[in-house]
């Protein structure tokens, strides 16, 4: 009889935590047929906070998440989404640690299911595990992923397609020409674009100060942005060298030995990516316009016609993967790279990499964002900018590079 919502809706979940007091299964059998329906969210959320909170029953909260999980009808995802929602409310300590690894995994495989979850849905369980705690990255080694080589991926030595050609892609534009073969050394390319909490790490270990405060924005797991180009070429720098310190000291064994041996002996470091290398560890030696393909695809990447209005955290479109697993080359946020703006063909030579050039002089951007639309999106697409500034929209990842730069 209470007018209000929010009371309906509290003692709706009053109700149905006190219907559950001997066992749980009356309180699944209400909740999980209604997962993924607006008016029940609020409901499911305060049933489990009174479960865990007020009756402090935390084996029986725990009990009704598993079960949800496992039984919910509702829309892929959607029942990983609201379990991690409800620890995140409660706290971790409320509920059981194996309880709550089993959501951030649910959560986790929700986020990089792109054949059934659309990517609205994995967009939000990547910002729920963000909240939850990511088990994918590591807080000991300044939260690069926890892989045998801390997230950083081989592009193997040999050539490959520069560019475009306007027969096999009518909408490129007059700088992405001519296509040409340009031959690259093999490197390592960071799997992911560098995220908050990775540039936080920098931020509070080294004292930089970057341009603006503007980075901080965003979960942990989202790629940081609005920084300049000399900010992203600091985290390179600092980066390279807890890389190299890590390699003398400790090595890894079960990475890559030529990846450690050449960052402990000096032969390799840490900077930003040239655009030459940015663009064949998207598109590989095929040609291919986007890393996935020929065709523009809104589910693969995040740009304007996904409909996200903001970065996503890293990890969402795995089906945008190139063909040696980078992900995310396309779309989300635009990304500097080292090389200064010049006319093609690409020459592989110092002048057109100096990182002492006047920030008069244009850096390049490569992979589009999700503000813009999908022309912007593909692999040899070229924009370019003063290194001083600093956009929303605008973010790096790290490459590892024989040191000739």
């Amino acid at each position: 009889g209470f007018i209000h919502l929010t009371f309906q809706e509290y003692l709706a979940a009053a109700a149905l935590a006190q219907r559950g007091q001997q066992e749980v299964e009356p309180i699944v059998a209400a909740l999980a047929s209604h997962v993924g329906e607006a008016p029940w969210r609020e409901v499911s959320l305060l049933t489990l906070g009174y479960l865990g909170l007020v009756q402090q029953r935390d084996q029986a909260a725990s009990a009704v998440l598993g079960e949800l999980l496992e039984r919910s009808p509702g829309p892929a995802g959607e029942a990983a989404i609201l379990a991690g929602d409800a620890v995140v409310d409660m706290g971790r300590g409320v509920i059981a640690g194996e309880c709550c690894e089993r959501v951030a995994a649910a959560l986790l495989r929700t986020m990089r299911d792109d054949q059934q979850v659309e990517a609205p849905r994995r967009a939000a369980a990547g910002k729920t595990l963000a909240a939850l705690g990511d088990p994918r990255f590591d807080p000991e080694l300044w939260w690069l992923p926890k892989e045998p080589d801390l997230g950083f991926v081989e592009i193997p030595v040999g050539p490959f397609l520069m560019g475009s050609n306007p027969k096999d892609d009518p909408e490129s534009g007059e700088p992405e020409r001519p296509r040409h073969s340009v031959t690259l050394p093999s490197f390592w390319l960071g799997r992911y674009p560098v995220t908050v909490g990775q540039f936080r790490a920098f931020v509070e270990t080294s004292g930089y100060r970057p341009d603006r405060s503007w980075w901080e924005e965003g979960v942990s797991t989202q790629p940081v942005t609005s920084v300049s180009w000399h900010d992203a070429l600091a985290y390179c720098r600092w980066l390279g060298e807890r890389l190299q310190d890590l390699a003398s000291r400790h090595g890894k064994g079960t990475g890559s030995p030529s990846l450690w041996s050449g960052l402990a002996s000096g032969k390799l470091r840490a900077s930003l990516p040239s655009e030459a290398e940015w663009e064949k560890a998207a598109r590989g030696v095929d040609g291919r316009i986007y890393p996935w393909g020929r065709e523009a695809d809104a589910n693969r990447a995040s740009y304007a016609d996904t409909g996200l209005g903001e970065r996503s955290v890293v990890g969402c479109f795995s089906g945008g993967t190139s063909p040696y697993g980078i992900e995310e080359l396309s779309g989300n946020v635009f990304e500097w790279t080292r090389s200064l703006y010049g006319d093609y063909p690409y020459e592989p030579v110092a002048a057109r990499e100096d990182l002492e050039a006047s920030d008069e002089v244009l850096r390049v951007l490569r992979g589009g964002s999700f503000f813009d639309d999908a022309r912007l999106a593909p692999c040899a697409y070229r924009s370019w900018l003063e290194p001083c500034h600093h956009f929303g929209n605008i973010g790096f990842r790290v490459a590892v590079l024989p040191f000739s730069f």
